[in-house]
């Protein structure tokens, strides 16, 4: 059984056909859909990038013990648990994390690993640029300064993209899913394979060529002087932004995103094709997925409109997943809670590993042969170092951290120092010595969230209904306790151990 993960950064469930999107087309997702088993409600596990990933990878949920990150010593990654059972492994990529300091062992156990340059601020091409276009410059008016080029953040963009914006079919995702098609038709002849194909893209920035440009523009016009990047790792800036954004501009940065949506369906049919010319869907099985979805700015007074933190909300943290599995019922729908960190013992049980899950995924084979029909009784899940939320099947809790709470970064190859880290054996089941570093927490508001009715800006009931407050934030201690949390979580949280 050959084996092949899709994974599209920052995909919005509801901007997908299979989930009910009709503002955005998708069709080539709708076709994988027809095929394939499709999860209702998937959640993200630990977020953003880098600690997606290294649940992807290895099946540990990280985000209440560290944040971005190298692979620990002590992780089973994926490819290896593949190779060794016979599999030929490959990655095929634009996101460059991968390649940064704080992102070491992701891609080293592949057997091959194919790189495609100069997404967002991949650290490529640094010759001069003589003059920078109007998109570009709309970047840098409010993503201002960066290390890597004074000017901003839109004139390290450009000295990357105009290597590629000439032609559609050198964009990175293009290039993703033709260089993924070709090695799939190169080594179809192996007894086994696992690919792993994963596109930056819907990621911003969300520069785009025609058609897509203007395909869903407000006015059907293209609007240079708008910013196709709205920033949002700085509040500062942020707030900038939001406080001389037109509705317009809003609006078009929208169009932007449901056009690469669209641009990556594009590239992603052409790679389907591929499939279908082969004829490897009888013995391949298929996953696509994301990492996180992303915020757009459906209201100024958000907190975080834009980006993939803390307070998750459903529109982010609930993802798409889907699972083409030859003896799986094509067209299902599956409404069990699942989780991100279940990818890992899915692909492992698929490549018939002995023991394929843990140390938090569980195996979601048995839910796409409709061998069972329940999962998890919750999904738990957040980022380092700010609130924790747990979902069940009809609320979200997110609650936030007391900005006193004590907080701890725990890892060997930690990225963080401080004259009072201190070793010792922390992390259930690791039985080496790990650092424990002070770190700085975040304060954050709580919220309670009703998700009978989808909403981009769902109202916070956590006021409202004291009674399901009360009982969700005994689910999130339960969850927390049967993760096995660092101690220090529950004070953190306003909760007694």
């Amino acid at each position: 059984m050959n084996v092949i993960t899709i994974l599209l950064d920052s995909l919005n469930f509801h901007c997908l056909e299979p989930y009910g999107a009709i503002h955005v087309r998708t069709p080539n997702l709708a076709r994988l859909a027809e095929r394939s088993v499709t999860f209702d409600n998937h959640f993200i596990g630990s977020a953003p990038c880098m600690p997606a990933r290294r649940e992807l990878f290895t099946g540990r949920q990280e985000f209440l013990w560290r944040g971005w990150g190298h692979i620990e010593p002590w992780d089973r990654h994926l490819a290896n648990d593949a190779s060794k059972c016979g599999y030929v492994t490959q990655m095929i990529t634009d996101h460059y994390h991968y390649w940064e300091n704080g992102a070491h062992g992701y891609f080293e156990p592949f057997q091959g690993v194919e790189f495609i340059r100069g997404h967002e601020l991949d650290m490529w091409d640094t010759s001069p640029v003589d003059e920078l276009p109007e998109w570009a410059a709309s970047i840098n008016k409010y993503r201002i300064k960066h290390w890597m080029n004074p000017e901003g953040w839109g004139s390290v963009y450009y000295g990357n993209a105009r290597n590629f914006m000439k032609d559609e079919s050198l964009f990175p995702c293009a290039q993703v899913m033709q260089k993924s098609a070709d090695w799939l038709s190169k080594n179809q002849s192996h007894e086994k394979l696992f690919l792993w194909t994963e596109a930056f893209d819907p990621h911003e920035p969300h520069y785009l060529p025609e058609p897509y440009r203007t395909m869903y523009s407000p006015d059907g016009k293209d609007h240079p002087e708008f910013t196709c990047w709205p920033p949002y790792q700085n509040h500062y800036d942020t707030q900038n932004f939001l406080a001389e954004a037109s509705e317009l501009e809003l609006a078009w940065i929208q169009s932007q995103y449901y056009g690469k949506v669209t641009m990556v369906d594009h590239w992603l049919g052409q790679f389907l094709d591929r499939m279908d010319e082969l004829n490897l869907w009888e013995n391949t099985t298929l996953i696509l997925t994301t990492d996180h979805g992303h915020e757009l700015c459906a209201d100024k007074e958000l907190q975080n409109p834009y980006a993939k933190g803390y307070p998750h909300r459903e529109a982010h943290s609930r993802i798409p997943l889907m699972i083409c599995h030859p003896q799986g019922k094509a067209g299902k729908r599956v409404d069990a809670l699942t989780s991100a960190v279940d990818i890992c013992a899915t692909v492992r049980d698929i490549c018939g590993d002995a023991e394929p899950e843990g140390p938090d995924g569980r195996s979601l084979l048995p839910l796409t042969l409709g061998e069972t029909d329940s999962h998890r009784e919750y999904a738990l899940f957040g980022d380092f170092g700010t609130g924790v939320c747990v979902a069940n099947d009809e609320w979200i809790l997110a609650t936030g951290s007391h900005e006193d709470g004590e907080l701890n970064w725990y890892s060997t190859t930690s990225l963080r120092v401080s004259p009072d880290m201190t070793a010792g054996k922390f992390i259930p089941g690791i039985d080496v010595p790990q650092w424990r570093v002070p770190a700085k927490c975040i304060a954050n508001s709580s919220y309670l969230w009703r998700r009978q009715h989808f909403s981009l800006v769902p109202e916070n009931l956590i006021e409202k209904e004291p009674a399901i407050t009360a009982q969700m934030r005994d689910l999130l201690k339960k969850a927390l306790s049967e993760v096995g949390c660092p101690p220090e979580t529950f004070k953190r949280l306003g909760m007694k151990d």
